[in-house]
Parts: structure tokens; C-alpha cells; sequence
């Protein structure tokens, strides 16, 4: 019987050995050419830019309607580039007093992520190469950025009354963007404001220390961002094709609102209507109209919210800029790498061309 056992014994400790081997020779195939891949990323790639959590950025706003409002005094990183909030609660490198300087003209801009310029370095943001265009041609402007990521036409509204005004400005810039119909008075990441949330500081950690996790974090972030329009415009295709008016009504109110308090202090409005990347790109529209089975024509999509919309302000006698003409002749591509409605530099600087010339016609006027 002695035999027998040892036998079992001894093939037991073989198989044993051989699963240990087994799982060595896993483990050593899997680990060894991540670590070498974590290495060729930390030679090759820059230092992983952390963004700031909502909670360090955003705030509850004291103003119900307002709801939340950026944190005075920021520093920091958000849509991975520095960004610096003033005093006032505003992307601004430098502090603007409410007292308007001797012999100049003021320019307040409002709007959300588009023209705060997410993604993108505050001095090639529309807003600060539109104050460079007009002063280094000899027009005394200031031009303050009040956009605040998440805004729509509602919060513009409020912003504009509660601190904008305090500027004293002569002419306001409202960014019209796709999003502000589509989703309209929208406070998604509202739930995130003001509390510390662990997966964020997790998040955060791994993409700070591990460079494999942030490079695949990078790719699957850019698959989410080019899916999600799509995914939302099943909800809206009524809207964005002109059949149903509920979201455009709750529009109509506050663009309304924001036209009298600008007639009320004498101040010229214009409304810029920013195309999304959706309807200049064919090929982006054609993929994802497939892949969800949507039904909105290109041709549609490509002219019926700029048309309502500007319907809309030639009977209300609002001046506008449409800038889907301008977007479509450009050779350069507009719109940030992963995103299908922020801007790149190159998209801010035509912005910016074409306010710049704008600006001059109502100056001679």
C-alpha cells in the first residue's frame, strides 16, 4: 500500500509543481511586456496632466437659478490645460475691476465649455485672441470671458443680471452651441458639485501613477465623447429635425429675457451660432447614423436648428453671427481631437477673425 500512496504523493506534487509553473509562465508573459510598455510610455510620453475634480472647480451658487457657478481664485488643470479663475469667478489671467476704464469699450462674452475654451490654452481662446486682434490695432477693448462650463441659455440669463452687468459692458457675445438645444437646461454633473467622490480621487491616482492606465483611459474617454452625441440624439431627433418646439420655447424665453436687459442698459447683443462637428462632417454623421439606426437626413441636420434659430432672431431683430459657412470653407480642422463640439485653437482663431471684423463695422457705425 506503501507504494501506491507515495506514487499519489509524488504525482500529486508534480501537477502541483507543474500549476505553479503554469501560472508563473502566465503571469511572467503578462507582467513583463506591461512593465516594458510602462516604461516606453513614461520615456515617451509627457507627464499625465490631472484634472480637477468637480468639487474643486464648481460650487453651489448662492443664486438658485444660477444653481453653480466656478470656484473664485482656481488654479489648476481642467480639460487638461492651466486654468485660472479670477476673483470674479471667470477664466481670466488677469483681474478686470467692475470700473470700466477712461476711454475704453467692454465686450462680455457668455456661454458655456465652448467659449470658456475647454481643451484648450486660455490665451488661444476666442475671447483673449479677439482682445489682442482689437488692441493691437489701436481699438481700446476689454473683452471679459463669462462662460461657465455646463451653462445654457437659462444660466446666461442669470449670470448676465447677477455679474455681468457689473462690467459695464458696451456689447454681449452670446455662444450659441448645438448642445444648448439639445439638452437644454441640463445639470447632469450637478450631483458631483461641492462633494469629495471617491472614484474621482481614485481615478485621479491611477492616472497620475500609472501611465498604462492613462494612456487607456485617453482612448476609451475618446470613444465616449464621439458616442455620446449620438447617444443622446435619439432622444432629440424631433428637436434637431424641427418637429417638436418644447426645447426651443424654453430657448426662446431667455434669449428673449437676455435682449431686454441689453436694450434696457444700451448695450448690442449678438448671438454666434456655433456649428457642431456633426454637421459639417459627413462621414461622422453617416457612421453613427448606421451604428444607432437614426434617422436624420445630413441635408436636415445641417441647416434646420441654424434655420429656426436664426427665424427665431430676425423676427426678435437680434443681430447673429452664423458661423457654418465659415467652419465648412476651412481647410484646417476645427474642433478638438476627441470631441464633436469643443473647439481647437485653430476653430477659436477663425471665431475670433471673423468677430474681430465684425466688431470693427458696429465701431464706425
Amino acid at each position: 500500500m506503501l507504494v501506491p500512496c507515495k506514487y499519489y504523493l509524488f504525482l500529486m506534487h508534480e501537477i502541483k509543481r507543474k500549476k505553479t509553473n503554469l501560472l508563473f509562465i502566465i503571469a511572467y508573459s503578462i507582467i513583463v511586456p506591461l512593465v516594458i510598455f510602462e516604461i516606453l510610455l513614461r520615456i515617451f510620453l509627457p507627464k499625465p496632466v490631472i484634472d480637477a475634480e468637480p468639487y474643486q472647480i464648481m460650487r453651489i451658487a448662492h443664486n438658485k437659478d444660477l444653481q453653480f457657478e466656478l470656484i473664485p481664485n482656481f488654479k489648476g488643470y481642467f480639460g487638461r490645460k492651466k486654468v485660472n479663475i479670477d476673483p470674479n469667478g471667470f477664466r481670466e489671467d488677469k483681474n478686470y475691476s467692475f470700473n470700466k476704464p477712461y476711454g475704453f469699450k467692454r465686450i462680455l462674452i457668455l456661454g458655456d465649455s465652448v467659449s470658456f475654451g475647454y481643451l484648450v490654452e486660455n490665451k488661444f481662446v476666442f475671447a483673449k485672441e479677439l482682445e489682442k486682434k482689437l488692441n493691437d490695432n489701436n481699438y481700446k477693448y476689454e473683452v471679459i470671458n463669462c462662460s461657465v462650463p455646463g451653462y445654457d441659455t437659462k444660466h446666461e440669463y442669470y449670470n448676465l443680471i447677477e455679474k455681468g452687468l457689473k462690467y459695464q459692458p458696451n456689447i454681449v457675445i452670446l455662444s450659441f452651441c448645438l448642445n444648448d438645444i439639445g439638452n437644454p437646461f441640463s445639470t447632469t454633473g450637478l450631483k458631483y458639485i461641492g462633494k469629495k467622490e471617491l472614484k474621482f480621487r481614485i481615478y485621479n491616482f491611477l492616472r497620475k501613477y500609472i501611465y498604462i492606465f492613462n494612456w487607456l483611459s485617453a482612448k476609451y474617454r475618446y470613444l465616449l465623447i464621439s458616442m455620446d452625441y449620438i447617444s443622446r440624439s435619439e432622444d432629440l431627433q424631433d428637436t434637431l429635425i424641427g418637429k417638436n418646439d418644447k426645447n426651443w420655447i424654453k430657448n426662446w424665453k431667455y434669449l428673449s429675457l437676455i435682449q431686454k436687459v441689453c436694450m434696457k442698459n444700451n448695450m448690442e447683443l449678438i448671438i454666434l451660432i456655433i456649428p457642431s462637428k456633426i454637421q459639417i462632417s459627413k462621414g461622422f454623421i453617416d457612421e453613427y447614423s448606421k451604428r444607432y439606426n437614426l434617422e436624420i437626413p445630413l441635408k436636415v441636420l445641417e441647416c434646420v436648428p441654424q434655420k429656426v434659430l436664426k427665424n427665431y432672431l430676425l423676427r426678435k431683430q437680434i443681430n447673429y453671427i452664423d458661423f457654418m459657412e465659415f467652419f465648412k470653407s476651412s481647410e484646417k480642422n476645427l474642433y478638438a481631437y476627441e470631441d464633436w463640439v469643443h473647439l481647437n485653437k485653430h476653430g477659436h482663431n477663425l471665431i475670433a477673425g471673423v468677430l474681430y471684423n465684425y466688431i470693427l463695422k458696429l465701431d464706425k457705425k
